[in-house]
């Protein structure tokens, strides 16, 4: 929909976080403006390739995947990529674990986007809201009765150390959030 309609809506608002230095921010709008700076950005590269099969094929080299991850665009007045926005921002300043299921890479495993930019008002509820609502996601955990088997996201391998610090462990980080009745059988 947006390549059809909203693209200049996007557009402008990708200008908006190009110019826009946050440092005099408070810390919650800071955090709000980097997940909305890199979602957009992911979204803005998704229209802008568009039509796209994933974005496993941007910038695809010898097998490597990552182009989408490593494209730089003007966020903050300084060209940016979303790894850079993740890795050297997002994560190493604000060190919540909870940011991981704010971010969206337009994969089918990443957390769903919200319908409307984050907010520093309501950015502690939220960030909680969507930590509750991924652990209920089959995507971030899910149960094997068959062979008595947890399985879950990705994520908990990529960024274990996150979870680890906010937690103690992976699976208690995941107890903290999964539904009751999965945290009953995990237990």
């Amino acid at each position: 929909g947006l390549a059809a309609e909203g693209r200049g809506d996007l557009e402008a608002f990708m200008g908006v976080i190009g110019n826009t230095d946050p440092s005099g921010f408070s810390e919650a709008e800071q955090i709000a403006f980097w997940i909305n700076a890199y979602n957009a950005t992911t979204i803005y590269q998704v229209v802008e390739r568009y039509p796209l099969e994933s974005v496993r094929d941007v910038g695809a080299l010898f097998g490597l995947v990552g182009g989408l991850f490593k494209q730089e665009y003007q966020v903050a007045n300084e060209e940016r990529s979303l790894d850079n926005i993740e890795h050297d921002i997002l994560r190493p300043t604000y060190n919540d674990a909870r940011i991981h299921w704010t971010l969206v890479c337009a994969s089918f495993g990443c957390p769903k986007l919200l319908r409307r930019p984050y907010a520093a008002a309501d950015l502690e509820t939220v960030l909680t809201e969507v930590s509750f609502e991924f652990m209920a996601n089959p995507r971030a955990r899910y149960i094997d009765d068959e062979s008595n088997t947890l399985w879950v996201s990705s994520y908990f391998d990529w960024y274990g150390g996150d979870f680890e610090a906010a937690a103690g462990d992976i699976i208690d980080y995941i107890l903290s959030y999964a539904p009751d009745d999965k945290a009953t059988w995990i237990r």
